[in-house]
């Protein structure tokens, strides 16, 4: 059997590698004769593939008489082991084709015809501002019932990619190389004897908690990722930097979309609202905790802004006792003390605390401030790293994504007119045309008159369609609404 202290070079050697692997994984872990099932199955739809009518055909008949032979228990394990094959090579075709695309690149190669750096870009940098000025684009996560992979299934495959991507390193030892032999192959027997698929049906918090998984493992890191790749894309391009507007957002129906489910409830609601909030604003932490390690200019070494030495003094005002938490070595460290004083403010922002940061922007405010002290003092490459996290607020906020709260317009229409009987009796909103709704919905979001009281009685049906929850300083506040922020 091929190791991975042999190099892999191709896609027929990395089949053939993979073949071996999991059809002994098979052997020592699957029913006895499944491995021999397996194989028997992948020869005959090798076959049916034949040129020749009369070799398909009598292949097609065998595989069906081989299937039709299983029983129920057998026919399972066949059917899950055929599953491990597929998902295994989905896995290996992805780590080659990203490893085949570093290969390019580094040699000096021109990228495959649908990457980012083969894009067409418009003939000047104003045509590209004006373009990048019109563009939104936003990125919407739904429950499909159709989603039913467990998120353990999910951090396997990204565990054994992780492990496929080391595979190809040249760097790696003889030891080294059996160690990752010994973890993929350990990887593939856990995803063997898992569950792939949820026993019980999902909840909506189950839901709620998959889609933040996606955030957290992916989506955050990329998202920014893609505005570097795009800056450093138009400044090689153009021979100049370009300012580009932040014109990626997400947004989600999970938690918030109760239009015929009945396990979507006002709870739910906050729920996913306060998953996703507290989800970002733990992020914002690590990265500040990350830029506290990074910036540690002593100030008789290099200049800081006034405008930041003036926000310190502000900060040590407002959050005194950071102070003591302070040590001497960091009194001449000034954008260590304003990344305390941010890391304070975000913390509290957790909690809905006074003192914490109200807005996204306010934490942009301050992330604007320190970018372009250090810039000044220390150069763009230093910065880079606030640059990169002030792109990230932009596009997640203190929100993550926003929700699209969805619900069936007759019980709104309802719903509307149960409320308004109580504060403005004799105006129908089911009666009214769309030309008087509008008009009625725009004087009543510009003025400040409380709609609804937690003392005003609903009917049960009217009140789930009202959305009536707790109001909640941490939703209301945030960079302007788009859809829902509560």
């Amino acid at each position: 059997m091929q190791t991975i202290g042999e190099e892999i070079a191709s896609v027929g050697e990395r089949e053939a590698y993979f073949d071996a692997l999991i059809a002994g994984v098979l052997r020592t872990h699957a029913s006895p004769g499944t491995d021999r099932r397996v194989a028997e199955i992948r020869t005959l739809t090798q076959r049916r593939r034949s040129r020749s009518e009369h070799d398909a055909r009598a292949a097609h008949d065998e595989l069906v008489a081989l299937v039709e032979s299983f029983d129920l228990t057998t026919a399972i394990e066949v059917v899950r082991a055929c599953s491990l094959y597929l998902q295994m090579a989905n896995l290996a075709e992805h780590a080659y084709r990203e490893g085949l695309r570093r290969e390019r690149a580094i040699a000096g190669h021109a990228p495959f015809a649908s990457s980012l750096e083969a894009m067409t870009l418009p003939p000047d940098a104003a045509s590209a501002r004006e373009i990048l000025a019109a563009m939104d684009v936003a990125l919407v996560f739904t429950a499909h019932p159709t989603e039913v992979q467990r998120r353990t299934v999910i951090e396997k495959h990204e565990a054994i990619g992780r492990l496929l991507r080391t595979l190809d390193d040249r760097r790696n030892t003889p030891e080294e190389r059996r160690a990752l032999d010994r973890e993929l192959r350990a990887q593939i027997v856990l995803l063997w004897e898992g569950n792939e698929l949820y026993l019980t049906p999902p909840t909506v918090a189950d839901e709620i908690r998959n889609v933040i998984a996606w955030f957290r493992e992916t989506l955050v890191d990329e998202a920014t990722s893609l505005f570097d790749r795009l800056d450093d894309r138009f400044a090689n391009a153009y021979g100049e930097p370009i300012e580009i507007p932040t014109f990626l957002r997400f947004a989600s129906w999970i938690g918030g979309d109760r239009d015929g489910n009945p396990n979507v409830t006002s709870a739910t609601t906050e729920l996913a609202l306060e998953m996703g909030r507290n989800f970002i604003l733990k992020r914002y932490v690590r990265e500040v905790e990350s830029l506290q390690t990074r910036l540690s200019q002593d100030a008789r070494r290099g200049s800081v802004s006034a405008a930041l030495a003036a926000s310190l003094d502000n900060d040590a005002r407002d959050l005194h006792d950071v102070h003591y938490t302070l040590g001497p070595r960091q009194s001449a460290e000034p954008y260590r003390r304003k990344l305390a004083y941010m890391h304070r403010r975000l913390t509290l922002a957790r909690g809905d605390k006074s003192d914490a940061y109200a807005t996204s922007d306010a934490f942009a405010n301050d992330l604007d401030l320190l970018e372009r002290s250090v810039t000044a003092g220390s150069g763009r490459e230093v910065a880079a790293p606030i640059r990169r996290l002030r792109r990230m607020v932009a596009i997640f906020g203190f929100t993550t994504y926003e929700l699209e709260w969805r619900q069936n317009k007759r019980n709104l229409e309802l719903a509307t007119d149960e409320i308004l009987a109580t504060v403005e009796s004799g105006l129908v909103y089911s009666q009214l045309n769309e030309v008087q709704r509008l008009a009625w919905l725009e004087r009543e979001l510009a003025g400040n008159r409380p709609l609804l009281s937690e003392r005003v009685p609903l009917s049960q049906a009217r009140a789930m369609s009202s959305s009536r929850c707790r109001p909640s300083r941490a939703y209301v506040h945030d960079t302007a609404p788009r859809r829902f922020r509560r």
